[in-house]
Formats: structure tokens, sequence, C-alpha cells
């Protein structure tokens, strides 16, 4: 059985040792031409928002999930209700 590029990729770059934890990992990741996809998802994973507009977003659906009707609701309930209500419609799931 053969092992495909990008799992081979994922486990050099496990074995590659670690950068400094002050170290910027994007500043590592634009010189980094070792594992171009790896590159690419660190790329999407590790930019900065351009604006605040999709936490403040977030922070809305939470005050209208979350009211003094259901003031007893856990942060974890609320933080997975907020997904599903961000997310389902990614899915054509209609409520």
């Amino acid at each position: 059985m053969s092992i495909q590029p990008e799992q081979e990729d994922v486990e050099s770059y496990l074995r590659f040792p670690n950068i400094p934890i002050k170290q910027d990992p994007k500043i590592y990741w634009r010189q980094e031409d070792k594992y171009p996809k790896l590159k690419k998802i660190a790329q999407k994973y590790l930019s900065y928002p351009m604006s605040s507009v999709a936490s403040e977003r977030l922070f809305s659906t939470a005050g209208l999930i979350q009211n003094d009707l259901r003031n007893r609701l856990s942060a974890d309930n609320l933080n997975k209700l907020c997904f599903l209500n961000k997310n389902l419609q990614k899915v054509n799931f209609n409520y």
C-alpha cells in the first residue's frame, strides 16, 4: 500500500523542528516552499479577517439566542446553537 504525497508531506512536516513560540507562524509559511500544499492550508487558516463584521454578526446572533427566556443556557450550548445557525444554511437545511 502506497502513502499519498499529501500524507508524506504531513508526516515530514510533523517531524520538522517546531518554530520558536514567539515567532509569527505566517513568517515561517511565507518562506516555506518545502510543503506547498500545507502552505496553502496554513495561509487560509492563519489569515486575519479583513474586518470585524463576522464577529459582530456572531455576537448579534448570540444575543438573539440567549435572551431573557433563555438566560440559563450554558456557554457550550450557546456556542453550538450559534454554529448551527450559521452553518445549517450552508447545507440547505431549512428549519
